[in-house]
């Protein structure tokens, strides 16, 4: 018989019932649904109409901590709540899974991922995207060397589009004391950590975030941001929530080829020779390169989310090496609070940020929020 890792799942909404309705199915091989934490009686009763009597729940998160047989817990709570139920959980020697973001301050980040450490912890992020084959297959082109020396990124990210009723379907949502920002951190985390896996963290960001311009929400649902690497490579970012009928295309462009994904398509198109060279060789005036185009194909991610789980679970039955570490997560934090902050302050915002200044600038949104939730 297969061996199984014992799972909590903090937070029933509409993630972590996901997963614990993805795990309780046994959609994920080689993890077992032991118990559910939540927050309130109401959840408590929803939990039981879900779930036999094999899962147990818990209201207090401390004693859901204490059971003896527990392996390992989905977080997958307010962001605030993220850090600290994480510090918790690593002091139990029980492994975790985060859903993303990781937390809002890239200050509080850094302090889980000190006790993850310092504890020899098995700490992973959800940031599912990076088990996508074609995320994988970009990742590959970029490191292999097929687009040569980078030079310029666009990524134009307006398929998730969310009306009215999905900001008032929670109080915490949209707002700066509950979620600690809009599409940045909601779903713009998982695009900002393919950018640093893709490029790295850049040098300098300058950001332009729009608040509440299609939504009555106090938090961002438009961004534009530029960025700047020490390498040369420029790269501008576009999220937003708010536009019909959107699209999710990115282009990065090198010295040898380009690469366009759009529609979950990839085109590879190859120049006949390396820019530089053709630009020193070539006589003609109006001279273009012969442009060599490839539609690489890959598999669909459908299943991203069960994969992120059971190479966590394989993480700690055995050994096997995280698809995404829970450190990565501060990176993709650090680049959303490089963009508010240079939204807030008019300015271009160099790398590594300054934490006291964001905490500083966040807690003054926070003060004016129209909720005050922090937990």
């Amino acid at each position: 018989m297969t061996k199984k890792m014992n799972v909590g799942v903090v937070g029933i909404g509409i993630i972590g019932l996901k997963h614990a309705n993805s795990i309780f199915k046994g959609e994920v091989s080689n993890c077992q649904l032991t118990s559910v934490c939540v927050r309130s009686q109401k959840s408590a009763e929803a939990a039981k109409s879900e779930f036999d009597e094999s899962v147990k729940i818990f209201l207090d998160y401390d004693k859901f901590l204490d059971q003896p047989d527990l392996n390992g817990i989905i977080i997958a709570t307010p962001h605030y709540s993220h850090p600290k139920m994480g510090i918790k959980a690593f002091n139990k020697n029980i492994a975790v899974l985060m859903e993303k973001p990781t937390g809002v301050l890239s200050s509080d980040v850094e302090d889980l991922n000190k006790v993850a450490v310092s504890k020899n912890s098995i700490f992973s992020a959800m940031f599912n995207m990076r088990a996508m084959p074609i995320y994988i297959k970009i990742k590959e082109i970029i490191e292999n060397g097929q687009l040569g020396k980078l030079t310029k990124v666009h990524w134009e990210i307006s398929d998730s589009y969310r009306s009215q009723a999905y900001y008032d379907a929670g109080s915490w949502r949209a707002t700066w004391s509950g979620e600690g920002g809009g599409v940045l951190i909601n779903q713009g985390v998982h695009y900002l950590d393919l950018f640093q896996w893709f490029f790295g963290l850049p040098k300098m960001v300058h950001g332009f975030c729009k608040f509440g311009k299609y939504r009555s929400i106090e938090v961002e649902d438009d961004v534009t941001s530029f960025m700047e690497y020490d390498n040369g490579l420029v790269a501008t970012l576009n999220l937003t929530t708010g536009e019909p009928g959107g699209t999710n295309r990115l282009e990065i462009i090198g010295s040898k080829a380009r690469l366009l994904i759009e529609k979950s398509e990839i085109s590879l198109m190859t120049y006949g020779s390396p820019e530089e060279e053709f630009n020193k060789t070539n006589k003609k005036i109006f001279a273009h390169q012969e442009i060599t185009t490839e539609v690489i194909e890959t598999e669909k991610g459908e299943k991203s989310h069960a994969l992120m789980m059971e190479n966590w679970a394989n993480a700690f039955l055995n050994n096997e090496t995280l698809i995404v570490d829970g450190k990565d997560g501060i990176n993709s934090l650090m680049i959303s609070n490089a963009i508010y902050l240079s939204t807030w302050l008019n300015k271009g915002i160099s790398f590594p940020i300054d934490s006291d200044e964001f905490k500083q600038q966040l807690h003054s949104k926070i003060s004016e929020s129209e909720t005050q939730m922090t937990e």
